[in-house]
């Protein structure tokens, strides 16, 4: 496999994922299978603001990683049912970084 870890993404085809970088090209030893990274496409999407007047509710650290973990789960589950039967998907969850905010 060939990765970049310029790019982090942990994402890879078929069964190969959690290297530190995403995967662009991947083949077996007899070039039977092999993947390639036809195109990347960077999407810039702007970070909304917070509007005050909404009430959000205040969650653990613990709250927030199962919330990010059940999305992670959710979406494989989706992508898993438009694949169609005998395809599995199965993600890995996200290695999270957060900025945490705390007032005196």
């Amino acid at each position: 496999a060939w990765f970049t870890p310029d790019i982090a993404a942990y994402f890879g085809p078929w069964k190969l994922r959690n290297l530190p970088g995403l995967i662009l090209e991947a083949s077996d030893d007899k070039k039977e299978v092999e993947f390639y990274a036809k195109d990347i496409t960077s999407i810039v999407m702007p970070i909304a603001a917070i509007d005050p007047k909404f009430n959000y509710p205040l969650i653990t650290k613990r709250e927030y990683y199962q919330k990010i973990n059940d999305f992670v789960s959710d979406m494989g589950q989706q992508i898993g049912a438009k694949l169609g039967r005998g395809f599995k998907v199965k993600l890995s969850n996200p290695k999270v970084s957060t900025i945490e905010l705390y007032e005196n």
